[in-house]
């Protein structure tokens, strides 16, 4: 039997399950660097929440080094190391949950709803209940780290500053996580939205074997584009890799597809691996600047007014649903068949009456001569349909010129030049009317730029003015040269010139590729739109 005496008090036992806890307390902080670099999201918040796990196992060895040597020196020290024990234990148990919580990834709704909403609401609930235990056990730790007697280099003063840095850390590191609650409730309120609007027909689900994938078109940071075929007809593929920007932009496309001149939205999908995607109309004849670039100088004025028109129309729509398009310029309008403008790629569209300030320098602007000079001049001037207006009115004026504005001039230069109000010269032959209402729309001051009720009016007007003799031969030529196109595209391994967004000074630059097509020819890039 062994010896009662050679058994450890209970303040040892206590002291040694304390120097236990922080040495475990201590190799987390390690293990959280891995988890932090493993991260989905904040992840400078998770390093540095790593750091300050770190400071406070350094702490709590200081603590035990310090008593131990109260213990031995002083008479009358009094701890509550049993109280210790149970809060740093509670601690260890949410340093657990928290590794736990950032390694997990929230699993979508759709379309197997019962155990992934389940999981959803685990994740949600998770954080508040991590927020009360640390509340408890930190409340527990500053009540039994209160000493009767401090001397030496263990004094009171050390104590309280101790105690108030590891408050704060847990105040910042709460911060993170609520953080965290509040953007996988945003999720799960987005996953919610896509079930309810399969289920109740709102959104059309195609089911992946009716979609036939022809050619990979692109890919990048946002995701993947393949031109495809649904019940033999041509159509873009488009799956976005974040879950969250693939809802919010079928949330949008689904707000304004009906309206004419916008791209059309058919329905989404989702393929063997479990990967949603969204079908959309393809544009057969490219983008807008492209189609000018063939066909401009051959359509009368007549078929360039109604360009125009049907341009302003779509653009109308968008703003009659209260939101702007943001990154408006020739790319992101796409020519049908029948050479018909549909408006795309709303990446950088927004609700209106939602972040108005974003900043100039997050690219809320497309390319610098489509750009308002209020924007350029001051980056967090609230962003409205009047500097949709301007953008349009830059459109219009590449309609009549057939080339692209300010053409091969450096960013930074064009925009001081914008900024003091130059402008692009007409060519002589341009209708007087349509000249004045291109100066209108790119007015310097936006409260003097025409609505779009006032812009559709005088595009009707400018039309009954022009003569619309040979329009229908010059309609059957182009219609003939896209069939043409089209031909010569199926034939193809998709090898066209198109003309794309430099990364490095924002201009429109040729390029030709055999393998990869400029997104802005298809579909558009990221959606950033608050739920």
């Amino acid at each position: 039997m062994e010896n009662e005496s050679n058994k450890p008090s209970e303040e040892d036992q206590n002291l040694e399950n304390i120097k236990n806890i922080a040495s475990y307390i201590t190799s987390q902080a390690f293990n959280a660097k891995f988890s932090a670099q493993n991260a989905k999201t904040y992840k400078s918040e998770c390093v540095s929440f790593a750091g300050r796990l770190q400071t406070i196992g350094d702490k709590v060895k200081e603590f035990i080094e310090a008593i131990e040597k109260e213990n031995r020196e002083i008479i009358g020290l009094k701890w509550d190391l049993k109280g210790i024990v149970n809060g740093l234990e509670s601690v260890k148990a949410i340093i657990m949950d928290v590794r736990m919580f950032l390694q997990q990834r929230q699993l979508p709704v759709f379309p197997n709803a019962v155990p992934n909403a389940a999981e959803n609401f685990r994740l949600q609930h998770l954080i508040t209940d991590i927020n009360r235990r640390l509340d408890n056990a930190i409340g527990s730790i500053s009540v039994t780290f209160s000493p009767v007697k401090i001397q030496k280099e263990l004094s009171i003063e050390e104590q309280e500053e101790f105690l108030k840095q590891l408050k704060d850390d847990v105040e910042r590191e709460l911060k993170v996580l609520e953080e965290k609650r509040k953007e996988y409730g945003n999720k799960d309120q987005a996953s919610r939205w896509l079930e309810i609007a399969i289920e109740q027909q709102h959104l059309r689900f195609i089911d992946y074997k009716q979609i036939v994938i022809d050619k990979f078109l692109m890919k990048g940071g946002f995701g993947i584009i393949h031109l495809a075929y649904w019940d033999d007809t041509p159509v873009v593929l488009k799956q976005l890799f974040n879950q969250k920007d693939f809802i919010d932009e079928i949330r949008l496309h689904k707000r304004v597809h009906d309206g004419d001149y916008i791209v059309k939205f058919h329905g989404i999908t989702k393929d063997t691996d479990g990967n949603l995607g969204m079908i959309m109309k393809y544009a057969a004849n490219g983008n807008l600047r492209e189609y000018l670039k063939v066909h401009g100088m051959s359509l009368p004025w007549y078929q360039r007014v109604l360009l125009a028109k049907q341009i302003a129309i779509g653009l109308s729509f968008i703003h009659r649903e209260n939101i702007y398009h943001r990154d408006f310029h020739s790319g992101n309008i796409l020519i049908d068949e029948n050479g018909g403008p549909m408006i795309t790629d709303f990446g950088l569209s927004r609700v209106s009456d939602r972040d108005k300030r974003a900043s100039i320098n997050e690219k809320t602007f497309g390319l610098v001569a489509y750009t308002a000079p209020e924007r350029l001049k001051n980056s967090k001037y609230p962003f409205d349909e009047r500097c949709d207006i301007y953008s349009l009115g830059v459109i219009f004026w590449e309609i009549s010129a057939c080339c692209k504005p300010f053409y091969g001039q450096n960013d930074s230069n064009l925009a001081v030049k914008i900024m003091l109000n130059e402008r692009e010269t007409f060519s002589p032959d341009t209708p007087e009317k349509y000249v004045e209402l291109v100066n209108s729309c790119w007015h310097y001051d936006p409260s003097k730029r025409p609505t779009m009720a006032i812009i559709k009016q005088a595009l009707n007007e400018i039309l009954m003015s022009l003569p619309r003799e040979n329009v229908k031969d010059i309609t059957e030529h182009v219609i003939n040269k896209i069939e043409k196109n089209k031909s010569s595209l199926n034939n193809s391994n998709l090898s066209t010139n198109y003309y794309t967004a430099s990364s490095d000074d924002n201009q429109l630059e040729s390029k030709h590729e055999t393998e990869e097509i400029d997104a802005s020819l298809y579909l558009s890039a990221l959606v950033e739109v608050d739920l």
